[in-house]
């Protein structure tokens, strides 16, 4: 029981604030973006720290992605990828530095069901798009998601394969699932083409 009750507990990784946070190395650090970003409340800020309620937190991600220096760690829970696609939920919306990291991994198309973008998905995709072409890079596109009628045998095997390499994804302790530097956009593109930014 206790190796389940560990493989559980290891499939979840709080969000929390590294040392490489600036208001935990220098105590007259004023940044806030972080807090800026979190729509529910969640980041605690004294004079000598912070730190991320977990009862108000709700693992949506924008925190991790605002921070110029990388310093939280998560998982992002509400994001899904479908083939090189990111799934349009109208619950959150990305930003333009989200977009091009996706960019950098592989990401091609926004994929919507029947219903349009939101018109703030449709700003920041705009956004993105921009930056994507001084950088001579072709743009992220948007497909509607349709439903297949039927399947031939090979296309049914190859979605086995497919949902099974997802569903040990998912199944993958979530530490694991963990980069550092994930979200700092040098990363993905040159400093000395950033000047623009």
């Amino acid at each position: 029981m206790s190796l389940l009750v560990n493989w559980l507990e290891s499939m979840h990784v709080y969000t929390k604030v590294t040392n490489n946070c600036s208001r935990k190395k220098h105590l007259r650090s004023t940044c806030r973006t972080c807090a800026d970003a979190c729509r529910y409340g969640a980041l605690i800020i004294t004079s000598t720290s912070i730190e991320i309620d977990l009862r108000k937190c709700n693992s949506c991600g924008d925190c991790i992605i605002a921070c110029p220096l990388s310093a939280i760690e998560g998982v992002l829970e509400t994001r899904k990828f479908d083939k090189g696609s990111l799934v349009y939920k109208e619950s959150y919306i990305p930003t333009v530095k989200e977009l091009l990291i996706y960019k950098q991994r592989g990401l091609t198309a926004i994929k919507s069901g029947s219903t349009p973008l939101h018109q703030n998905w449709t700003n920041v995709l705009y956004q993105a798009n921009k930056t994507l072409q001084l950088f001579e890079e072709s743009p992220i596109r948007i497909l509607e998601n349709r439903k297949e009628k039927g399947m031939s045998r090979r296309a049914f095997l190859t979605s086995l394969q497919k949902e099974g390499k997802q569903f040990a994804k998912t199944m993958a302790p979530a530490v694991w699932k963990l980069e550092a530097n994930e979200w700092n956009l040098s990363r993905y593109y040159p400093i000395n083409s950033m000047k623009w930014i």
